[in-house]
């Protein structure tokens, strides 16, 4: 993996180095963390930044260097009161005047938007984008997922309440509006934001469910509250047993039928699914049929990867095989299944 690092740019370069602080504290080798005690650098994409935080909340819990968790809050708060991120209460909407994407414009900031009056259906953290210039504007759950994440861990580490409070803000948002009503897995967006009529209109990503299953799991640990915990282990139960997106054999199978050697989320990010439920399964220590299953399921990947997909130490985005690459994206979705199977396997 380490031969990719300098082609590995953005939130896959934070991802990959996550997955390097996750190995390390799992195994005590902190030498997988380069320059464990220094700032990392800012990225220069706003939205960015969340991944940036969860990269420094895994490298503190291996360092426990007080400085990275300083650095890790202050970034926090930009979610909570930076000029261009409108603070209304309890909800927090970006105009995403940020990160214009091609197929669409950046939301325009003098444009009211639409504000929830409840606080159980707001859109905490949440990316208001317009596909047109007439009336499709959606919240993306990338934000509000990793916002709930970052706070539920800080909350942990730090006993603060406000992270606490945030954290459930955001996690009662996504139960409430971002979830697919069949599968009770993370969408990437909803529809109709500015009528105050949540609808289900984007796909259910992977990424975003493993990022939710396992800040749901350390809400839940945090809190001792059983609506985080069922949550959590209901999305990761569903998540397993989705039979659309395994093979006969169980093998996840997302991205295996698009254009393997590019480069894209869809293909780079499957493996966060299982760094989700390494999570969950960590944070509960008490259940063990549900250990069991997920211990089954990565033990399934892991194989399916060292069997099927792989090529002396490289590992094709096609877990099921036949092996094609080397790719780099390939290596980072791979890296977080070989990493959870380390952990369940202790």
């Amino acid at each position: 993996m380490l031969e990719y690092e300098s082609i590995i740019k953005g939130n896959q370069a934070a991802m990959m180095n996550s997955s390097f602080a996750l190995f390390a504290h799992l195994t005590g080798q902190q030498s997988m963390i380069r320059d464990s005690k220094t700032l990392l650098p800012k990225p220069e994409n706003h939205p960015e930044t969340l991944w940036y935080s969860m990269e420094m909340m895994y490298r503190y819990q291996v360092t426990k260097h007080r400085l990275i968790l300083y650095q890790c809050k202050e970034e926090w708060r930009t979610y909570v009161g930076t000029p261009g991120y409108h603070n209304t209460g309890s909800c927090f909407v970006s105009p995403d005047k940020y990160w214009p994407e091609n197929t669409g414009v950046a939301f325009p900031p003098t444009v009211p938007f639409y504000r929830r009056q409840s606080t159980e259906a707001t859109f905490a953290g949440g990316i208001i984008r317009t596909f047109n210039y007439q009336n499709d504007y959606r919240v993306f759950s990338n934000q509000t997922v990793q916002f709930m994440a970052l706070s539920s861990y800080l909350a942990d580490h730090t006993k603060d309440p406000d992270f606490l409070k945030y954290a459930i803000t955001s996690a009662t948002c996504i139960k409430n509006s971002m979830l697919d009503s069949h599968t009770t897995l993370v969408l990437d967006s909803v529809i109709d934001a500015m009528k105050g009529t949540l609808k289900e209109g984007g796909t259910v990503s992977w990424a975003l469910t493993g990022i939710c299953i396992e800040g749901l799991s350390v809400l839940a640990s945090v809190t001792d509250d059983h609506t985080w915990r069922s949550l959590a282990i209901s999305m990761a139960e569903s998540a397993m047993n989705l039979k659309g997106s395994h093979d006969a054999n169980g093998i996840f199978s997302v991205g295996s039928n698009s254009i393997l050697h590019e480069n894209d989320d869809l293909k780079a990010q499957k493996g966060l699914l299982n760094r989700g439920l390494l999570v969950a399964y960590q944070r509960n220590p008490s259940n063990k049929s549900f250990r069991d299953l997920v211990r089954s399921y990565i033990n399934v990947q892991y194989n399916a990867l060292l069997d099927l997909a792989s090529f002396g130490d490289s590992y094709g985005v096609n877990w099921g095989g036949p092996y094609v690459g080397p790719y780099p994206h390939g290596q980072l979705a791979a890296l977080d299944t070989l990493i959870a199977a380390i952990g369940v396997n202790d």
